[in-house]
Parts: structure tokens; sequence; C-alpha cells
């Protein structure tokens, strides 16, 4: 099966002040090698280059576009990625954010894996070092497995990649159409892991992405509702809408419980 992800040329992430981002990119990338996938990065121009040479033996498309002039950084598009796995003739593929790693027992088993129907994903446990110490739970959808059939004439809002918003807005929007998931579970754990590091989104993407996902989520149910940031006092202090962060926050965590809700655990075994 293909999986898809952006590895970005540069990663860094420090561990008792030693910087071992790249080390644990490498981890990351072995992982799915070791699974069984066929693996695809999706970058822009302005990294392309630099991540074929890290990574050899990985697959570079290369994008027209990035996310350079709305966030400073040439992040890629969630829908050319999906645009380009469905261009590809396989019936499921998966999605993968570049900084996730496969645990041990999870990724043998997921060799040739693929569900039956709909779609399976998982959410991570956050580590604190190479090692693994110190394994908690987070509710983040970094891992998804889709049926190419199930997206046919979904709306694919700009949500760049690696940003908020773009992991609950897939699941949210199959579930939406009637599409039914499974997370995956080894062992009563996820099957994958997320080196610790501090939030990078700043509040203005949060709430950008937010807005995106509202009103796409507002398309597929039909009742075109959508929250608008105008809508709301901006708080003197940030400059930002005070009461839509505060919505955004509680829905964020609200569709995280929703969506674990109406997508049953499947022990994988």
């Amino acid at each position: 099966m293909n999986l898809y992800t952006s590895i970005p040329p540069r990663v860094s992430r420090l561990v008792n002040g030693q910087d071992v981002g790249q080390a644990w990119t490498q981890m990351c990338v072995n992982s799915w090698k070791d699974a069984g996938y066929t693996i695809y990065s999706v970058n822009s121009d302005k990294e392309s280059t630099k991540v074929a040479e890290l990574y050899p033996d990985i697959n570079i498309i290369e994008t027209e576009r990035d996310g350079f002039e709305k966030v400073g950084r040439p992040l890629v598009y969630v829908s050319d990625i999906i645009n380009l796995a469905k261009h590809s003739n396989e019936s499921a593929f998966a999605i993968v954010n570049a900084d996730i790693m496969f645990l041990k027992d999870a990724g043998s088993i997921l060799k040739n894996w693929e569900p039956e129907e709909g779609f399976a994903y998982s959410t991570r446990l956050d580590i604190d070092d190479l090692s693994g110490n110190n394994p908690r739970l987070h509710g983040g959808v970094d891992f998804i497995i889709l049926r190419t059939s199930d997206l046919v004439d979904l709306s694919l809002p700009d949500i760049l990649f690696g940003t908020p918003w773009w992991d609950y807005w897939l699941p949210c929007s199959l579930n939406c159409r009637g599409v039914k998931g499974r997370r995956l579970s080894v062992n009563n754990k996820p099957v994958i892991a997320h080196l610790f590091h501090d939030e990078r989104w700043s509040h203005s993407d949060f709430l950008d992405n937010f807005t995106l996902f509202i009103t796409e989520i507002s398309k597929i149910v039909q009742h075109r509702d959508s929250l608008s940031p105008d809508t709301y006092i901006v708080d003197q202090q940030t400059g930002l809408p005070g009461d839509m962060l505060k919505v955004a926050l509680e829905f964020a965590r609200a569709s995280s419980g929703m969506i674990h809700l109406h997508n049953p655990l499947l022990e994988l075994s």
C-alpha cells in the first residue's frame, strides 16, 4: 500500500539539550518501511531537492503550490496529497504525519493490512525521548488509511498538511457522508508514537482552519450556518477574537471525542 506524507528537510527535536530531530525522522521512515509501505513524500519545489538528498530511497512528488505566503513555511495542501493518491489507481492508501513512528508490534501487524470497508485510523502515544519514556495518550488523528472509493466527490478544502484541524476534518467529513471508521489498537495501545514537542501553530492558523472545518462539515450536512471570526468580539490584548478562540478550542476537544465515539476500536492481532 502507498503511504503519503510530507517530510521537511530539517526537523528539530530537543531531548536533554540535544537535537535528535533527524534521528527521530529516520526512525519514523524506517518504521514505515518495516510496515511494508511504499512511501511518497509530497513537497514544495522549495524543499523537494533537499528531501530527496536526505532520503534517496523515498519517492518524492513535487507540488506546484505551497503555503509559504500564508504561514511562512512551504507546507503542502492536504487536498493535493489526496488528489495525488486518488489518481494512483490503488484501492486504498495511507496518510501519516511526518513525525509519526509505528510502534514495533503494530508495524508488523499492519503489513498488507487494509480495512474491508470504510477507513481506519490511530491516535498516538506522545513520548519524551527516543527510548519511548513517559508514554501518554493524545487524541489527534495522525495516521489514517482511506479507501479511494470513499473519496469520490468529497469536497477538499485548502487546509495545509501539518496545521490544526486537517486531521479532524478528514474523519469527520467521512462520518458525515456515512462512511464508518475504526480506531486501530494493538495490545490496547495506539499503533503510532510521536516525540513530544511544544505546539507550533499560531492562534490565527487555528482559527482560520477551524472556520474551514466548520464550513466544509456544514456543507456536507446541509447546514450552512458556519461560524465566522467576524461575528465575535476581538480580545483587545491579543488582537484575536477571544470568544471565537474559546469556541474553537472547545470544539476541538468535542470533535476528538466524537470521532472516537463514532468509530469503534479495532484491536489488531
